[in-house]
């Protein structure tokens, strides 16, 4: 259920915010699974945000915050990866 939610998330980043391209990987690494989201959109980096209790959306960066053990956004020059690590 955390990977999915957490890969859900990040490829609807992708969808809403940077446009393009996308590729999914998962890697099984000693007891957690990696999810990686990659795309093309290095000038549109995710950051999690505050939001208000009303709004209904903006609370995606959250969501894979507190279902993974870590996360974070690897840039390259021509494309960048935001990844989470769920416990398997």
């Amino acid at each position: 259920g955390d990977l999915v939610l957490a890969t859900s998330e990040l490829a609807t980043n992708v969808e809403r915010h940077a446009r393009g391209w996308v590729t999914v990987d998962l890697v099984d690494i000693a007891g957690y699974v990696l999810v990686g989201v990659t795309d093309p959109a290095v000038g549109r980096l995710p950051v999690p945000r505050s939001v208000d209790s009303d709004e209904v959306s903006g609370r995606g960066l959250l969501v894979v915050a507190a279902v993974s053990s870590m996360w974070g956004i690897v840039v390259r020059p021509a494309s960048k990866t935001v990844w989470a690590a769920i416990p398997a």
